[in-house]
């Protein structure tokens, strides 16, 4: 019918709209299908220009086009609603002892942070602990940026960072990283606190005896342990003990 040809325009704008709410960001497709049921919408208008003049006049008309655009302006309080908790999540800790709170030693290190800090969480699903965790963390730090990794999509990454354990969190600045298998408030600080820091603790290999080098790129030598050490911050030397 053509009076009810606007309807698919209406339906892609409500569709790009919720798609945008939900991943708080206007991706193509979403600006595509916001473009697509404009036009569609224009189309009909202008397709039923004398029914609309007409539909005016009518009370029900009047009525139909309050409920149109009080669904709009519900819409836009929802996405509204959903960017500011995005942005500014509000979380409550009622337990009496206050344990799902961060320590005040923590707040401040993560309010002290002079750079951006990756917090990534490494496995098949989410780790409901990891993830109350993190979000404590993300909302006292705002140079932090947390994020969940599927390990099966990111095999190769995933290998490449030794991950072994469903739930890991790499925590990492640029190419400096530090995993933490058991996900903690005082491991994440520790983490944190080797990331960001200039100093590097130092791993001694010792030669001389026929051990494994750390420039033996084979299957049986050292020389990815030592990269990813390097990664991880260490500073690694081979030193001869004779």
């Amino acid at each position: 019918m053509k009076k009810f040809s606007y309807l698919p325009g209406f339906v892609l704008i409500v569709v790009a709209i919720s798609r945008a709410a939900w991943s708080v960001q206007w991706s193509v497709t979403d600006v595509s299908l916001v473009a697509a049921g404009l036009a569609i919408v224009a189309a009909s208008l202008v397709l039923n220009r004398r029914e609309i003049a007409d539909w005016f006049r009518d009370p029900r008309g009047i009525f139909a086009v309050n409920t149109s655009l009080s669904l709009v302006f519900l819409v836009g309080i929802l996405v509204l609603i959903n960017m500011l908790t995005w942005y500014r999540p509000f979380r409550a800790d009622l337990t009496a002892s206050g344990r799902n709170s961060l320590t005040a030693e923590t707040q401040q290190l993560l309010a002290d942070l002079k750079t951006d800090v990756a917090l990534r969480q490494f496995g098949r699903v989410r780790d409901p602990k990891v993830d109350q965790i993190l979000a404590s963390f993300a909302q006292a730090g705002p140079r932090l940026r947390v994020e969940f990794v599927d390990a099966d999509r990111q095999a190769r990454e995933a290998r490449e960072l030794g991950i072994v354990r469903s739930g890991t969190v790499v925590v990492s600045v640029g190419a400096k990283y530090r995993k933490v298998e058991e996900v903690t408030e005082q491991s994440l600080d520790t983490a944190i606190l080797q990331v960001t820091s200039d100093t590097m603790p130092v791993v001694c290999f010792v030669t001389g005896h026929g051990e494994r080098a750390l420039t033996d790129t084979s299957g049986v030598g050292l020389s990815r342990f030592g990269d990813i050490l390097k990664a991880s911050n260490y500073d690694v030397r081979a030193i001869s003990l004779l």
